[in-house]
């Protein structure tokens, strides 16, 4: 028998098939609240690398599908009603607006005593002074 590291959750179905499958032993570990929660966060970030990587229009289907899996699965684990959300979403977009144009911007060059200077400045990780 070979073994294979596996190092993070899955649907509740697929595991139980995997118990159920006499020829895998399955070695597992009963999340706390907290370890289930960074790992139902760990999972979302999986899921978006499959989106990011999706070839066709069905991959792309299938891998938002499990994206809102997951994102629905911490809004219930947090006790948050997606209604509550979606006014955060839709905020943000009478604010902001969305993501329709196909713009990507290289860099931005700001005077130093612009007032937003400050932001980017604090977070050099995000935007590296070039």
């Amino acid at each position: 028998m070979k073994k294979f590291a596996f190092k993070k959750i899955i649907r509740d179905k697929l595991y139980q098939e995997l118990l159920n499958d006499k020829k895998v032993i399955v070695d597992k570990k009963v999340l706390t609240k907290e370890e289930f929660l960074i790992q139902l966060k760990e999972k979302l970030l999986e899921e978006s690398l499959e989106v990011k990587n999706a070839n066709t229009i069905e991959d792309l289907k299938e891998e938002i599908a499990d994206v809102i899996e997951v994102i629905n699965s911490i809004l219930k684990f947090n006790k948050i009603e997606y209604n509550e959300i979606e006014k955060y979403r839709q905020k943000k977009f009478f604010k902001k607006s969305g993501f329709e144009n196909p713009i990507y911007i290289n860099s931005i060059s700001m005077e130093e005593d612009h007032p937003n200077i400050n932001y980017l400045l604090e977070n050099k990780e995000k935007y590296p002074e070039i």
